[in-house]
């Protein structure tokens, strides 16, 4: 009886030998998924770079609880605007350039929208910077005062309804956080109205107030806000109806 000579070394075929390793796959380099990344990297190391600035930003803002409502230098305002325009611009249109898969209406408004974000956000950076160098190292005590209310906001998509004020004519309101109960009670408040803060002064005349912004994880506390000019129990600001003229939505 004749044996099988599969499985076994040195099988021939046709009298040829046969090479075990002749069977086995070789992988096959992938250099088009690599030349890929590689192009790609400095992009993403640049937005990486770019978000991480901005977000150690807003986060310093976010734990400080501290705003200035005194108008800054000019100078460093819109220095820093328009480092943030240019940096937005070219970050969006190397962004867009990628963007090969999207429709030409959506990459238009990504070209027009995101600069002027990232201006507007290294305005706000430009504020922190000027409350450091008037308060950074400061052990002043905060002590309470009134500003005229501006404007309210209802919270959305996480962020709390505010009270805005810019007392100093600013351009840029500054959100103090209220609980949603007080501002059902401010949307029939008198235009009269002022909110008391906890404020301190630097030598060169600079004003910073506590606030924690729209964005904070614990319910806000109720704000004092009375009639302005008065103090004590007559301060209670007169009901409006649903005609405030200082509601903003």
């Amino acid at each position: 009886m004749q044996r099988t000579q599969f499985g076994q070394r040195g099988v021939t075929i046709n009298g040829q030998p046969v090479d075990p390793a002749a069977s086995t796959p070789r992988a096959m380099p992938r250099t088009s998924a690599a030349g890929t990344d590689e192009r790609s990297n400095p992009l993403v190391i640049v937005g990486i770079v770019f978000l991480a600035f901005v977000f150690l930003a807003w986060l310093e803002a976010l734990l400080s609880g501290t705003a200035l409502i005194t108008p800054i230098s000019q100078t460093l305002l819109w220095s820093l605007r328009g480092i943030g325009l240019v940096v937005g611009l070219t970050v969006t249109v190397l962004t867009v350039l990628t963007m090969t898969d999207v429709s030409l209406i959506r990459r238009g408004l990504t070209l027009l929208v995101c600069p002027l974000l990232i201006a507007f956000a290294f305005g706000e950076i430009a504020y922190r910077i000027s409350d450091w160098a008037e308060f950074g190292f400061s052990s002043q005590q905060f002590e309470p005062a009134q500003y005229p209310i501006a404007s309210i906001s209802h919270g959305r998509r996480g962020a709390r309804s505010t009270i805005e004020i810019d007392p100093f004519d600013t351009g840029d309101n500054t959100e103090i956080p209220v609980n949603y109960d007080q501002y059902r009670v401010l949307l029939k408040t008198s235009a009269d109205s002022c909110v008391t803060v906890m404020q301190r002064k630097s030598a060169s005349g600079a004003i910073e107030i506590q606030t924690n912004g729209r964005y904070m994880l614990n319910t806000p506390e109720e704000v004092t806000v009375v009639r302005c000019g008065f103090n004590g129990a007559e301060a209670t600001p007169v009901s409006a109806g649903s005609a405030n003229p200082w509601r903003k939505d």
